[in-house]
């Protein structure tokens, strides 16, 4: 196991062991697939005192197409990861401002009409590191060596519209608050700060999207419990955070409710002190250049070095976009003409 690094001011949720070695993309194919030779990509993970990993960053430089395998998906959570629940003992309470109050096992819940959605999903830390970067208080990050807290899966579940429903909505249920399993307090929360779980108001609007569902499944397998089995929320469009994993209570307001993460953490502002806060939701759109790799490799303007096309992503929470650039060097003159192959999935 990787040695860890010293905690010191590095935020609770960027918190990982060791970067990963010189091989990232594993070239010399040293993994194993039933009995023959693997490119076994490797994630950057962080790993309990048990040696369980309990975080992941993706290898986004290193990936092919536009599924993240599960095993590399990245994973965040703010508190210890909760027990392991057996599917026949979960359950889901929806209660509040509804008709009628609802108590869902998991099997009650798989009887609702499915769905299944593919997203992008990408932390509100992701590439943190490079504020610093920007105000020369830190060296250029590598995505290549840190990977990226950014994934992309096919997810299963129910609409929750349709589970809210059920239920029995009226003109004063305005906000649904989640909560997750995962209970603790925040390393940046106010001295006395009694332990909670995990959770977050969605407005009803966002709720009743139809790609807003109640997931039990991620890349056609039953969750695995560091993604937030056995059910978990997905938030499609938004940053991750909303997505809020191993969840067991539905309430349902007339208010936006006070969670922690809301104001105290996932927002922007000028300081903890700004009057005009704005929550996180959406993620502005980035652009990566994966090949050649933008952090190992070099190219020269007018100069094919061996290479006819360039390979970028670009993303934002809830699609991405890949683009192969098929590149010709004109003749007595620098510069490149273009013919785009485009092959583009969103929500």
């Amino acid at each position: 196991m990787a040695t860890k690094q010293d905690l010191g001011a590095i935020p609770d949720f960027l918190r990982m062991d060791e970067a990963i070695g010189s091989d990232p993309a594993n070239a010399n194919k040293t993994g194993n697939w039933h009995g023959w030779p693997t490119k076994d990509l490797n994630p950057v993970t962080l790993m309990d005192d048990e040696g369980r990993t309990v975080r992941i960053r993706t290898p986004v430089m290193d990936l092919e197409g536009l599924i993240t395998p599960t095993d590399l998906h990245y994973t965040v959570q703010h508190f210890d990861v909760p027990p392991v629940v057996p599917t026949d003992q979960w359950e889901l309470k929806i209660h509040g401002q509804v008709k009628n109050e609802l108590t869902l096992n998991f099997d009650q819940l798989r009887r609702f009409p499915g769905r299944s959605v593919r997203t992008v999903m990408e932390c509100s830390g992701s590439d943190a590191t490079f504020f610093e970067y920007f105000k020369d208080e830190g060296p250029k990050p590598s995505r290549t060596q840190e990977c990226m807290i950014l994934s992309a899966s096919e997810w299963t579940g129910v609409p929750l519209a349709a589970v809210l429903n059920a239920a029995g909505l009226d003109d004063k249920s305005l906000y649904v608050r989640a909560i997750g399993n995962d209970e603790g307090v925040p390393a940046t929360a106010a001295e006395g700060t009694k332990p909670f779980y995990y959770d977050k108001g969605l407005p009803m609007q966002k709720a009743l999207h139809p790609d807003t569902i109640l997931a039990w499944a991620q890349n056609g397998q039953l969750l695995e419990h560091l993604h937030g089995a056995p059910v978990r929320l997905l938030v499609p469009g938004w940053s991750g955070n909303w997505s809020v994993k191993w969840i067991t209570d539905l309430e349902i307001l007339d208010h936006m409710p006070d969670c922690w993460y809301h104001y105290q953490f996932y927002y922007y502002g000028n300081s903890p002190e700004d009057p005009n806060k704005e929550l996180i939701t959406t993620l502005g759109v980035k652009s990566i250049v994966t090949q050649p790799n933008d952090d190992t490799e070099k190219m020269t303007k007018g100069a094919s070095s061996g290479r006819d096309s360039v390979k970028t992503r670009e993303f934002s929470n809830g699609f991405w976009t890949v683009l192969l650039t098929q590149q010709r060097l004109l003749r007595h003159r620098l510069g490149w003409s273009q013919r785009l192959r485009i092959s583009t999935w969103a929500v």
